[in-house]
């Protein structure tokens, strides 16, 4: 994930797995854009622990803004290939 779009500003490389919490890595709410190796897929949520609205994204995305999810992401779910 990138703080700003096109893939700018400060990065939060993140491995397969799960992040509660954004706010722990100093992310929480800044993500613009986020990029995804092909085949890999994403779940973010826009709140902590995994609430609140979601959606799971498995393409890069330079632009949040336009799906409205620039800045609102809180906690992601980060799945390799063998786990979509």
């Amino acid at each position: 994930m990138y703080e700003h779009v096109n893939y700018g500003g400060r990065p939060l490389p993140l491995r397969a797995g799960i992040y509660s919490n954004l706010e722990a890595n100093a992310f929480n709410d800044m993500a613009s854009s986020i990029w995804i190796p092909s085949g890999w897929s994403v779940e973010v949520f826009k709140d902590a622990d995994f609430a609140g609205d979601s959606v799971r994204l498995t393409a890069p995305d330079a632009n949040l803004h336009e799906e409205g999810w620039h800045d609102s992401i809180s906690s992601i779910r980060v799945f390799p290939p063998a786990d979509r």
